[in-house]
């Protein structure tokens, strides 16, 4: 049982000092690559490979005395602080460099503050807030040719999370980063058909209502307004759309509102014949 237990040991040994060799081999690539997030990762990654390392050996010398005294001229350990230097250089640098640019932005008279306009954050869930979500950045951001490009990219990440923030979180913070980081997004989230798709859905999901209160039923027209507009101003027949519109709200409607505009509905008229006045009627009840 010593023996496998054994062959185990020296398999994660070796896994480890694997571990380290890939390290060495991202260190070696150009540093414009690294990210803050990259680099703590990896330094925290490294600690928990040496950490695993130094169990290994110490459960080794227990095992087999004399196979570990072969490893006392092994080098792990220094490779372990020479890969734990580079990372810190690493992440030092890119500190400097931000805090550089943040410096020269602000030197610039303040041009780099942004006015005091809410910009939400966009997290990918529903893509029909992208829109809006972008063209508010680049009212306050992207047109404002004081704020320097690095910075631009910084704003853009600070106003991101999820998805969004992951598809552009690996760029390198340099300037030629920004129209990348904007290109991406724009592919991902400016699909006119999974907007539209975005908005109908909405509409679908809408929740029922149970009790049909004054404050209810308008907060649910105020939704259906929003979400109509949108598809309108996306091109979408939604004037059409009387019939399919009633068939879908009327599900929603508590029983009580439903027998009210039957009651108020003339049925020689086509089925939706009265809906748009009873639906303004219904919103502005108190």
């Amino acid at each position: 049982m010593a023996a496998e237990d054994i062959k185990k040991l020296i398999a994660s040994r070796g896994q480890c000092k694997a571990s380290m060799t890939r390290m060495e081999r991202f260190l070696q690539q150009e540093p414009q690559l690294f990210t803050v997030e990259s680099l703590t990762t990896r330094k925290a990654s490294m600690n928990t490979v040496f950490q695993k390392y130094q169990d290994v050996c110490v459960q080794l010398s227990v095992l087999d005395p004399e196979h570990h005294k072969d490893d006392l001229d092994d080098d792990t350990e220094d490779r372990f602080y020479s890969i734990m230097t580079a990372l810190e250089c690493a992440l030092n640098v890119i500190e400097k460099t931000a805090q550089q640019n943040t410096q020269t932005a602000e030197g610039s008279g303040k041009a780099a503050r942004l006015p005091s306009l809410d910009i939400p954050v966009f997290d990918g869930r529903d893509v029909a807030l992208y829109k809006s979500f972008i063209e508010m950045f680049e009212a306050v951001v992207h047109r404002d040719a004081r704020i320097p490009v690095v910075q631009k990219l910084c704003f853009l990440k600070k106003y991101l999370k999820g998805e969004p923030l992951q598809l552009i979180d690996n760029l390198p913070i340099i300037g030629a980063s920004y129209d990348s980081a904007l290109e991406l997004l724009k592919k991902r989230y400016d699909n006119p058909a999974l907007i539209i798709s975005s908005h109908v859905n909405t509409l679908l999901d809408i929740p029922a209502l149970h009790r049909g209160t004054a404050l209810q039923l308008r907060d649910m027209v105020a939704k259906v307004r929003q979400h109509l507009t949108a598809l309108q101003n996306l091109e979408q027949p939604v004037t059409s759309w009387d019939a399919i519109l009633a068939c879908i709200l009327l599900r929603k409607l508590d029983s009580f509102t439903v027998r009210l505009y039957h009651s108020e509905r003339d049925n020689s008229e086509q089925h939706t014949a009265k809906f748009p006045s009873f639906w303004l009627q219904i919103s502005s009840a108190e």
